[in-house]
Parts: C-alpha cells; structure tokens; sequence
C-alpha cells in the first residue's frame, strides 16, 4: 500500500464506523464524489455528504456516522464576525463527548429546514438528524404561515424523531422550554408548543414549534424549532419578542442549541402520561378564555380547562365541551 494511502486512511479512521470497512479505492471514490457536490445532500444510513459554507467562509464539511453512534470531520467558518451563528464542529464536538444519539448539519440559509429533511429519503433520516440555518428565505409555521426574520437573528433548526406519539407535539415543546429556562425561568407554553412569556399582563411569542410528518413513512415527524434571539431590522409581529429584550446577556447559541437537543433526545423516555402531566405545568393557555382557528371549520371560542391523556385542549363553550386536536390558539384579554 502506497504511503499516501495510508495517510488517507489515518486522517479519515476517527471518524468511520467501527462495522464499515472501506478500501482505499471505495474511499477515494467517496470523497471525489462527495468534493463535486456543492449542495446539501442526504444523510444516507452510514455515511453523509459534504456541505460548502460559501456564505460564510470558504469551508468544507465532511460528515459520517451510523445509526449508534456519530462522529463528524468538520472545518469551521472562518468568518467570525458573529458569534451568534451557530458552528457545526462545536455542536457536533459536544455531542460526541456526551455520546449524544445526534448528528448536526449547518447550513448558512436554506428555503427551509423543514423542506429539507422532508424532501430526503426516509431511509435516510436517523433519529437525531438535526439540520441548522442562519437564514431561510421561506420557514415554515404553523397554518401554513411563514417564519420571517434576519439573517442570525433567531436559531432556526428541524430535529427528526422516530415517534408514534400523540403527544410528541407537547414534549417538543416541554424539552424547548426546559432547555431555554436556565437562562428565563419565566418561560412558558401555549397550546400546544409555542413558546411565551408574559410581559406587563400581555402573552409575548418568543419562538414557534411546527411539526411534520414524512410523506413517507408517518413514524419520521419533523420538528422545526424558531426562536428569536434578536431583532436586527422591525419587529416581525406585535406580540414578537426577543431573547435579548428579556435578558441581560444572551447565552452562547451553540450552548443553548447543545441544550435543546440534550433536552429532545434524553427525555423521550418519558410515558406519555408523565409528558401531559410536566407540560400543563408550562402550559399558560388553560384557565383562559380563548379562540382556536380551526383549518377545516368553524372557530372554536370558550374558556380552556384542561389538556387530556391524548394531548388535545378541552374547551368548554356555550354549547358544551369541546375537544380541539389541532388549530391555533389566541388568547383573549378577558378572562
């Protein structure tokens, strides 16, 4: 074997799976392959692809992992001028040495990351697929609205869960919040995983939580996490707020996005009766007055008293109780 090969092999070892053994032609193929994509590509089972950060420096990502276990060769930006992009070599590191079942990819801007993992194979989406963006020119929200914001302004992020659960919906949105409260202890839930505080009496909407199932296979849910961290240009909404107006010093994203996904991958040992029990400890929306905009009906308007086993809210109207399974909630100022 040619002495280049195996410095080939050596620089690349750390980071293949102990149960895949490449010959140095089938390695040379790969990475000559993967240096002629210049777009995000799909995470096959075994190995993935590379990535080139042109927005943000001239860097290139080299990723491989297996379904036990992950390991990444990343270079990093080398455009540093904010420290609030997140880094994919930081989140990665920090999730090999916690062994983390969690895989992160960086993408400077993106139409969306939802769209993405959607539109790659279900086969090759692993539980803990984490795609991150510092822009998207078309997020996705809830109702088929659009997320909107600046470039670095707000962590934009989709986690891929393997789940048949009802109430995914609502542990999504109890581990986002559990993650963001070491830094806002205030922080709370609206039906079903908006996240919220309260500020001189009125809800403010700090970040938003959509989910998506694959087209196909329904076991791959998509989650697709928003939360603003600070407001570079006007204000997206009125009732629109930042981190950075709740709290004197924003943390560390990396740190922060470390913890959320600490958060979804460690706590889905949860029944999913304890998951509705700790989220109505967070959900701000029962005991209100509300309005649910249905998508295939009439609204739905009373006084919201309870979330059941099955993750849907209860409301009691004029004409008796309702159960809402889905919709977006406002609430109303009398209560």
């Amino acid at each position: 074997m040619h002495k280049n090969d195996v410095a080939l092999i050596r620089s690349y070892a750390p980071f293949l799976p102990r149960v895949i053994c490449f010959s140095v032609a089938a390695l040379r193929r790969l990475l000559a392959s993967a240096r002629r994509t210049s777009r995000p590509c799909n995470f096959p089972a075994v190995v993935c692809g590379l990535v080139t950060f042109s927005a943000v420096g001239s860097a290139d990502m080299f990723l491989l992992g297996s379904s036990s276990a992950y390991g990444s060769r990343v270079s990093t930006p080398t455009n540093k001028s904010s420290w609030l992009l997140a880094d994919s070599a930081v989140l990665n590191s920090l999730i090999n040495e916690t062994k983390i079942a969690a895989l992160v990819e960086v993408i400077p801007e993106v139409d969306s990351t939802q769209k993405v993992l959607l539109e790659r194979s279900a086969n090759d989406l692993n539980r803990g697929v984490t795609l991150i963006t510092h822009h998207q020119s078309a997020g996705i929200g809830r109702l088929d609205r659009t997320w909107q914001s600046e470039p670095g302004d707000s962590i934009l992020m989709s986690f891929v869960f393997r789940s048949d659960s009802a109430v995914l919906p609502l542990f999504v949105g109890q581990a986002v919040a559990k993650a963001i409260s070491k830094y806002l202890p205030n922080i709370k839930l609206k039906w079903p995983n908006d996240l919220v505080v309260e500020v001189g009496g009125q809800m403010r909407k700090l970040g938003g939580i959509v989910m998506q199932r694959h087209p196909q296979d329904f076991e791959i849910v998509v989650a697709g996490i928003g939360i603003n961290m600070k407001f570079t240009a006007s204000r997206p909404t009125d009732e629109a707020i930042a981190l950075n107006e709740l709290i004197s010093e924003l943390p560390d994203v990396n740190q922060l996005i470390f913890e959320i996904i600490t958060q979804l991958t460690q706590d889905q040992t949860q029944a999913d009766a304890e998951v509705v029990e700790t989220y109505k400890k967070l959900c701000l929306t029962i005991g209100k007055n509300v309005i649910v905009q249905m998508l295939n009906s009439s609204d739905v308007v009373g006084h919201a008293t309870n979330v059941n086993q099955a993750g849907a809210l209860i409301i009691q109207t004029n004409d008796g109780e309702v159960e809402v399974l889905t919709g977006d909630v406002k609430h109303l100022l009398t209560n």
